[in-house]
């Protein structure tokens, strides 16, 4: 299967840091090893290493995540909104590593 809409890969550099203690840490790791999976492109500059990789699919992930572990409806909008300006996925679906995954 291939994607056909293009979008820029290294939109963004996501620094997986708990923005709101009310979501489980373990939803940060999942999102960090998600980062790690998926990132495309690495910068370095004198502040350290930034990973790049596509927002779009990482916005889909974490939405997917939190309803497999069931997060509560205000985390849920939480999450959204730390997303707000990205779309989900690319047309029904996101990548994660080498899987295409229905969203």
């Amino acid at each position: 299967m291939v994607l056909k809409k293009i979008t820029p890969a290294s939109e963004h550099a996501f620094s997986v840091v708990e923005h709101a203690p009310q979501v489980p840490k373990e939803f940060w790791i999942e999102l960090d090893n998600f980062v790690n999976r998926n990132t495309i492109a690495e910068t370095s500059d004198r502040n350290g290493k930034t990973k790049h990789y596509c927002m779009h699919c990482l916005k889909a992930h974490a939405l997917k995540i939190a309803q497999q572990r069931g997060l509560k409806n205000g985390e849920m909008k939480l999450i959204g909104r730390l997303f707000e300006k990205n779309h989900l996925g690319h047309e029904g679906y996101y990548i994660d590593g080498e899987n295409i995954i229905k969203i």
